[in-house]
């Protein structure tokens, strides 16, 4: 690999771990018995490993610890909480 394209690969690294960060939500898709379901959750990451919050017996953690199946992860950059904060901001004195 060349060294451009290294260091390209690290800025896009780095530019995702950002995002994800930034990000407050995320939905969690799996497959039960053939059912698809997407769960709402929060996530935080450490270092390269990407965590999402649920209870150990929920079926997002339990189900998909026990078999074989891939989750989706879909994260959401909620901008509107930032914009909502800072018009509350300006208005409130």
């Amino acid at each position: 690999m060349k060294s451009g394209c290294f260091k390209s690969l690290l800025g896009l690294r780095q530019g995702l771990y950002e995002y994800i960060d930034q990000s407050l939500l995320c939905f969690v898709g799996f497959n039960i018995n053939g059912q698809v379901r997407g769960i709402p959750t929060c996530h935080w990451r450490d270092g390269d490993y990407l965590y999402w919050h649920g209870h150990s017996k929920a079926a997002s953690i339990d189900g998909e610890a026990k078999s074989a199946e891939k989750v989706c992860i879909t994260l959401a950059w909620l901008a509107w909480m930032e914009w909502l904060w800072r018009v509350q901001r300006f208005i409130t004195p």
